[in-house]
């Protein structure tokens, strides 16, 4: 990441969700790649501890998304060979042997 013109070691701010300190010219992996969000300090692990939790958010808007065409194409099966729904849990996942 460019210097932001700061001598090194000053706060630039704390993470809005873990409160670990973000210092110019930390070579730490949360401070070297902390970014600012809607004018909020976030670290690098807690964008990181994110991903699954958007992974499965995506998911799940892709399959509400086939779902909804596949009804007004009247044509379900195709919904069924796309996606996996495990019934004990829920959870939505592609078909590997869809292609």
């Amino acid at each position: 990441m460019q210097r932001r013109g700061l001598s090194k070691g000053t706060l630039l701010g704390k993470c809005q969700w873990c409160t670990q300190p973000i210092k110019e010219g930390d070579s730490t992996f949360s401070s070297y790649n902390a970014r600012i969000i809607n004018t909020k300090w976030y670290c690098a692990e807690c964008i990181v501890a994110l991903k699954p939790t958007v992974d499965e958010l995506t998911i799940e808007k892709e399959y509400t998304e086939d779902k909804l065409a596949a009804e007004q194409a009247g044509n379900l099966d195709l919904l069924s060979q796309k996606w996996i729904v495990e019934v004990g849990t829920g959870k939505i996942r592609h078909n590997p042997n869809y292609k």
